[in-house]
């Protein structure tokens, strides 16, 4: 993107025409954005409580907007009589099958929630963002986003499609089971954590997900899900008849700090062999995560197609 003002849409209000002028977010709109930013997240709690309160505050959004920035992202700003009414921010990256797609965070992106349809103005901004993408050749765009109404109206009338979802549930004990029993993995469990983390991926390369598939190895797979427990994380197996048939992993941090809980768990890849489900397997994880002699926990991050 070039740091010119590269679009303008004009908008008619009570008071006449207006002018939304988009260009790049940069250094002089930064701490503007993250204000918007954190304007959004107030009207985003008031409908779903459980987001993180830390992203109303506009000083910590512009410092998340800074981080994106200096991670490598670009982004665009719509600003109307000097102020902010929309921000999007994306990067370039490669899928695990070698694909090349285009990222755009809900960290990143806000529009102003008082606009009762917002769409005309996502399509100036998002086309602005993306039109040189698009020309290069990248044609998979991901974005994340707050559940407020108008919103996600908008983004699907400017012809995104669902992908996946981030839900939150209270961990609390359930009742057990006699048949399924639970443990927390060990390293030499990799294999069958491996083996488990690809029921999912397949799944999610069905209908309705249609998710790009997955070329890793089995053993890339083990070693990313070791990489996960050098972070931190736990895997919890749920055996029935003596084999291992579901997999949960518990993650220290969200992949969309925006939109889960802040300070709580988020539940990462898990799985249950087709055989074995109805059986309580994944129940039972769950049961297992919210077990009194757990640390204690509230809401739990869950992404879900």
């Amino acid at each position: 993107m070039s740091g010119r003002s590269c679009a303008a849409l004009r908008r008619l209000s009570g008071a006449g025409w207006l002018v939304f002028r988009v260009s790049r977010l940069d250094d002089s709109t930064v701490e503007s954005a993250g204000a918007l930013v954190a304007r959004e997240q107030v009207a985003a709690r008031r409908v779903c409580p459980q987001l993180p309160a830390s992203f109303a505050s506009a000083e910590v959004s512009a410092t998340s907007l800074q981080r994106l920035r200096d991670g490598g992202h670009s982004g665009v700003v719509a600003v109307e009589d000097g102020r902010v009414r929309a921000v999007m921010t994306g990067i370039e990256r490669v899928s695990r099958a070698g694909s090349r797609y285009v990222e755009l965070p809900a960290a990143g992106f806000a529009i102003d929630p008082d606009l009762e349809d917002p769409t005309r103005l996502l399509a100036v901004v998002y086309g602005e963002f993306a039109d040189a993408i698009v020309a290069d050749g990248v044609l998979r765009h991901y974005l994340g986003h707050v559940a407020l109404p108008a919103l996600s109206e908008a983004v699907t009338n400017v012809g995104f499609g669902r992908s996946s979802i981030f839900a939150v549930r209270p961990a609390v004990p359930g009742t057990e089971s006699s048949d399924v029993q639970v443990r927390i993995a060990g390293l030499d469990d990799l294999d069958a954590i491996a083996r488990l983390s690809l029921v999912e991926l397949r799944h999610r390369s069905t209908s309705p997900i249609f998710s790009v598939g997955d070329s890793r190895s089995h053993e890339q797979r083990g070693a990313e899900h070791r990489a996960l427990v050098d972070r931190g994380a736990q895997h919890l197996i749920a055996t029935l008849d003596g084999q291992d048939v579901g997999l949960l992993t518990i993650e220290l941090s969200s992949p969309a700090p925006r939109l889960c809980p802040d300070g709580e768990p988020y539940i990462g890849p898990t799985a249950t062999l087709p055989a074995a489900r109805r059986r309580s397997c994944a129940g039972q994880c769950g049961t297992a995560l919210g077990a009194p002699t757990r640390p204690p926990m509230g809401f739990c991050g869950l992404r879900s197609g």
